[in-house]
């Protein structure tokens, strides 16, 4: 049970490498990252052209004795993707890298492609067993069009809208959860 959530809205999104350099000069192809109401809406041109993005998501601290710290859980990345994919997904603390999710037979299944604006498994990337966050989190992924992971050729443009991504927390003391509980029983 997560006793707590903390969400980023989508068009603060980073993209790490806009744009590729051809090596007789110029440009390869382009990243064009637009931030809007429903989040950042990253559209690639030219020849195939693959990126890392990034997005961080508030983390949560208690200053008092009550509570224990938090523990993240899972993280969440609500997208759609169309003419690509993701096709990695890195979760840090900080500078260190806590979990890295690639194409595995294992969910959640990667590649993303369509639509995740929802909370999926797909979409839903757990760790092993929850972690406490002793700076910020980060979420870093990678999206290429289909000539650059998976041949599928380049007959769709790709798009990718990034609407939100989040994080659930759980809490290390065991009094907590039991409260909330008691709390939460039907029939109260």
């Amino acid at each position: 049970m997560s006793i707590s959530s903390s969400w980023i809205h989508g068009n603060i999104l980073t993209i790490e490498t806009p744009v590729a350099a051809a090596i007789e000069g110029g440009d390869e192809g382009r990243f064009i990252l637009t931030p809007s109401a429903p989040g950042a809406i990253v559209t690639i041109e030219g020849p195939s052209h693959a990126s890392w993005m990034h997005l961080p998501i508030p983390t949560i601290y208690e200053s008092t004795t009550l509570l224990n710290p938090f523990l993240l859980r899972r993280v969440i990345i609500l997208c759609k993707c169309s003419g690509g994919n993701i096709t990695d997904v890195h979760i840090y603390d900080g500078s260190t890298k806590i979990k890295e999710f690639a194409s595995d037979l294992t969910p959640p299944y990667l590649p993303l492609h369509g639509d995740y604006l929802t909370r999926l498994p797909g979409n839903t990337f757990e760790l092993d067993s929850p972690r406490k966050i002793n700076t910020g989190i980060g979420v870093s992924f990678m999206c290429a069009p289909f000539s650059t992971s998976g041949g599928h050729g380049a007959a769709e443009p790709t798009v990718l809208q990034v609407a939100a991504v989040g994080a659930e927390f759980d809490t290390e003391g065991s009094i907590i959860r039991k409260l909330l509980s008691v709390f939460r029983r039907p029939g109260r």
